[in-house]
């Protein structure tokens, strides 16, 4: 039996894909869903690509319209592009919520009370750093990654919860993990997780949902 605040959390569970950096693999994307994407600086623009020197060029100005009502997540890929992201993004997608991905701790420390940043939390991150952040009002968002393991348990579990941020886990598909999906739905409503939202990749969005849901 799960808890009365798991089965309410149904309702506002929010999915991001992964990885969404062209209109190609945007169109495969719920419209209820959000997106994750990688953000770079080339040449005074912004550019969508996880990894440098991409052969084809996407221009973040050409592709936010498209994002427009669907939450982005932007996985920051270059030094200090946050603010040049937050006027694109409220010019050309106003209706869309963010968050900022792998931001450096200068940028978090400098701009955390303006933008909207995520600290990570995993086996190699330390939780007490994001503690000290939320009590700063310096991050809005928990990032829970799964790079190994699942990083939850029961010595943890009651300070991520009570942290006044959303929360957002981040699916061991990611790291070519498919066949731990259902264990890892298990212990989020084992150990009653309170999650705002799941980031993986799009096709295993339904895969979550029967695990978590049934």
């Amino acid at each position: 039996m799960y808890s009365v605040n798991f089965i309410l959390n149904r309702i506002t569970m929010y999915f991001y894909s992964h990885r969404i950096n062209s209109l190609d693999q945007l169109k495969n994307v719920d419209k209820n869903h959000g997106v994750e994407i990688d953000v770079r600086d080339y040449k005074s623009h912004l550019i969508l690509s996880h990894d440098p020197f991409p052969k084809t060029i996407i221009y973040l100005e050409e592709y936010l319209p498209y994002l427009m009502g669907r939450n982005i997540i932007a996985n920051i890929k270059s030094e200090r592009v946050e603010k040049m992201f937050v006027e694109m993004k409220n010019k050309l997608a106003p209706n869309s919520e963010y968050f900022f991905l792998d931001s450096s701790f200068s940028m978090i420390s400098n701009f955390g009370l303006i933008y909207n940043f995520a600290s990570r939390f995993s086996e190699f991150e330390s939780l007490d750093t994001s503690i000290n952040l939320v009590k700063n009002s310096l991050v809005k968002w928990l990032w829970i990654d799964t790079f190994f393991s699942f990083p939850i348990n029961k010595e943890n579990i009651n300070k991520i919860n009570s942290l006044q941020v959303k929360k957002c886990f981040t699916s061991p598909d990611l790291l070519g993990r498919e066949n731990q999906i259902p264990a890892y739905a298990k212990l989020i409503k084992d150990f009653n997780l309170k999650i705002d939202a799941i980031c993986c990749k799009n096709e295993n969005i339904s895969l979550w949902e029967r695990t978590l849901y049934n």
